[in-house]
């Protein structure tokens, strides 16, 4: 068959036609379904991605708290301090 899409499911034709439209339903009714499916794969997906960066904040946040306090006294530390002498100025004099 030329142009035939071989990646949809081929439609069953009722060739009697007393079956009204359940031919066309049934793969309606799958495509629906498969939908729905990744719809819940992608929410599941992002409800995880959601988690892992809370988790990675929860262990972040304390270690960049901890690195800006170590600056901070840091900083209070040497402005508090007198300006350091040479050594050769502790010697001579």
């Amino acid at each position: 068959m030329r142009g035939a899409d071989l990646t949809r499911p081929a439609l069953a034709v009722n060739v009697q036609g007393d079956d009204d439209g359940a031919a066309v339903a049934a793969p309606a009714a799958a495509a629906v379904a498969e939908q729905q499916e990744e719809e819940s794969d992608l929410q599941e997906m992002i409800e995880d991605l959601r988690h892992y960066v809370e988790q990675v904040y929860a262990i972040i946040k304390p270690v960049m708290v901890c690195i800006l306090l170590v600056v901070l006294w840091v900083k209070i530390d040497q402005a508090w301090q007198p300006p350091e002498m040479d050594a050769f100025d502790n010697v001579m004099g």
